[in-house]
């Protein structure tokens, strides 16, 4: 176990930790650090393909704003 601390980024690590205390309570900056790995656990297949749909839609409509755009500057 020592040796895993020990080849953490210590940089990293810092940050981690700085970006916890600006959380605020020690439970958020707990959560904080559980990622969305376990965001991912807690939510049904269902919900994730709903989040997923929904960031595809979006993705896609900035790519035909920008296509938009740039045809309005050709002409």
């Amino acid at each position: 176990m020592d040796k895993q601390k020990e080849e953490k980024n210590q940089a990293a690590v810092a940050l981690g930790k700085l970006s916890a205390a600006k959380a605020g309570a020690a439970g958020m900056a707990k959560k904080g650090r559980k990622g969305g790995k376990a965001r991912a656990a807690a939510l049904s297949p269902e919900r994730q393909s709903e989040i997923g749909r929904k960031a595809i839609e979006a993705r896609w409509a900035k790519y035909r704003a920008e296509k938009e755009k740039e045809a309005g500057k050709e002409k």
